[in-house]
């Protein structure tokens, strides 16, 4: 069976390639500083792992919305207005992985060929999704700037 060509430019995140090395490294006994993939040093904080038991024993453990929780969409909408000074509708609301989200934007947005610029350093899912759409990715380097007091 062969795959599409679309398949082909699936490059995969090259951060979690680096952790991937940087696993092997701890496996051999390297003491390894993880700043690959934003993975916090610290444990979920205890009253998460709480409410999220006593959701699960309380049996919510079915499908959501596929827009995302109402209560949270609704939090997001408060949030906007309190931060933003607009007030989204719930239904405007989605609360989605960032990644689906910038893949998810890009199809809507970008022909094969286009040209997207992109922001480096960036997070890495630019520069997968860009070119999974099949546009042409335009590398826009950042730099930092000195300030001299």
């Amino acid at each position: 069976m062969k795959l599409s060509n679309q398949a082909d430019l699936i490059s995969g995140q090259s951060m979690f390639k680096i952790l991937a090395k940087a696993q092997q490294l701890e496996i051999q006994g390297k003491q390894i500083f993880h700043l690959e993939i934003g993975d916090p040093y610290f444990d979920t904080h205890k009253s998460v792992v709480k409410a999220t038991c006593e959701a699960l024993n309380k049996g919510q453990t079915h499908y959501a919305n596929s827009l995302g929780l109402a209560e949270l969409r609704q939090e997001i909408c408060y949030y906007t207005v309190d931060n933003w000074g607009f007030s989204p509708l719930i239904e405007q609301v989605c609360v989605a992985p960032a990644h689906l989200i910038i893949y998810f934007a890009l199809r809507c947005l970008v022909n094969p060929d286009d040209e997207v610029v992109y922001p480096d350093p960036s997070f890495p899912s630019y520069l997968a999704d860009i070119k999974l759409v099949g546009a042409k990715p335009i590398q826009y380097n950042l730099k930092r700037k000195m300030v001299l007091g």
